[in-house]
């Protein structure tokens, strides 16, 4: 609601109790990142829209199906949030804010859940250039942007598979199903999560719909659950 500015609520898992830190501005959050605390400040990254203009265009099929389409104003960011607890004091950055199209899906290393991290992978979706993209940033060496691209293929949602043998952030598998517009089927791609380089690429027998949500379950086995992937 963009009459409304941006409200955030924040509950202790111990006792339950809530406490709203209100913001100075509206907008629309699609996605969360990662929430960590340190001290009296909590981080929070989200994908969200920032400008009151329509947030699902990019998905529109008279836009997508024009040949001709141009880019698309959506005011999408990427945003950190730091909250002081104590103070109630609430700052912001954008990370990302393309001009036009948006970035989504934002990923991180699930063990590293709740905790101070270094990288975030998104999805960069720039459909008037017939071009996505899977970016890793990292946060701390100044939001440095390494990629994952190629002309005319269109990933879904990405996922990590941490490797259990380490204990670095990075490393880990990027799987993502992409559409594959050259041979009109769809790929999966596994990516080396420190280089941002393939290490694995199957072509599928099928077609799946351009990018959408998509989660990866470890396979059922005799002997308890293993890291076989099954994607969705």
């Amino acid at each position: 609601n963009w009459k409304n500015n941006l409200v955030f609520n924040v509950m202790k898992i111990v006792d339950g109790s809530n406490k709203a830190f209100k913001t100075d501005h509206p907008g629309i959050i699609m996605h969360t990142g990662n929430t960590y605390v340190e001290g009296d400040i909590m981080t929070i990254d989200f994908e969200m829209s920032a400008k009151n203009l329509d947030p699902f265009g990019v998905f529109s099929m008279k836009w997508l199906k024009d040949n001709n389409r141009k880019g698309l104003a959506m005011g999408y960011v990427f945003r950190r949030y730091k909250i002081n607890l104590k103070t109630e004091e609430i700052t912001f950055h954008d990370i990302l804010a393309p001009e036009f199209n948006s970035n989504g899906f934002p990923i991180i290393n699930p063990t590293i859940q709740g905790k101070k991290h270094c990288y975030t992978y998104i999805t960069e979706m720039f459909f008037q250039i017939n071009k996505t993209a899977v970016l890793k940033i990292d946060h701390c060496n100044g939001n440095a942007i390494t990629r994952w691209e190629e002309q005319g293929v269109y990933v879904s949602e990405p996922y990590f598979i941490d490797n259990p043998e380490s204990e670095v952030e990075d490393d880990g598998l990027i799987v993502v199903s992409v559409f594959d517009e050259k041979i009109g089927k769809n790929r999966f791609v596994m990516i080396d999560a420190h280089t941002m380089k393939p290490v694995s690429d199957t072509k599928l027998p099928i077609r799946l719909p351009m990018t959408l949500h998509a989660q990866f379950f470890p396979k059922a086995s005799s002997v308890g659950l293993s890291q076989a992937p099954v994607f969705i």
